[in-house]
């Protein structure tokens, strides 16, 4: 359900590094841009693009196990 799913995603999010998990938040849910987040947090956008790639990284390994179990489960679901 919608509801699981948004659970997986902000367990992992919770669970990303730190400084990661400010990036990933200000970008994705306040909708700053990388050039914004660099000036407020004073490092580089390069700095940002990498911390974003690590968040985007780590949620994928967190998400894609029990995404695929959901997904199993649903096809069945529908067609047995």
């Amino acid at each position: 359900s919608d509801t699981e799913i948004s659970e997986l995603i902000q367990t992992g999010i919770k669970e990303l590094p730190e400084k990661c998990r400010e990036i990933f938040v200000l970008c994705k849910q306040e909708g700053l841009t990388y050039e914004e987040l660099a000036a407020y947090l004073h490092i580089s956008e390069k700095t940002v693009e990498n911390q974003m790639s690590i968040a985007l990284r780590k949620l994928r390994e967190h998400l894609y196990p029990k995404l695929q179990k959901l997904l199993l489960l649903l096809f069945f679901y529908l067609f047995y």
